[in-house]
């Protein structure tokens, strides 16, 4: 495994345990916690959507202008 692996691998790792450290010491109940996270990931959902959409349109116009101007 080179370095680049092994980095990304902690990361994760890292990633894992400290999300699972911040759920076990949450203020707040589990299910509240549920619900907050349930809203955050439609928010990001949503916001990757509208971003993937706008970009697919500014991307499709930019082929079409270069049809435009090679023909």
């Amino acid at each position: 495994m080179n370095k680049f692996s092994r980095f990304i691998f902690g990361a994760f790792i890292g990633a894992f345990v400290g999300s699972s450290i911040m759920i076990l010491l949450a203020p707040e109940s589990g299910e509240d916690t549920r619900a907050a996270l349930a809203s955050r990931l439609n928010n990001l959902a949503k916001q990757v959507s509208t971003a993937v959409s706008e970009r697919k349109a500014e991307l499709l116009k930019e082929i079409e202008n270069h049809k435009n101007s090679a023909a």
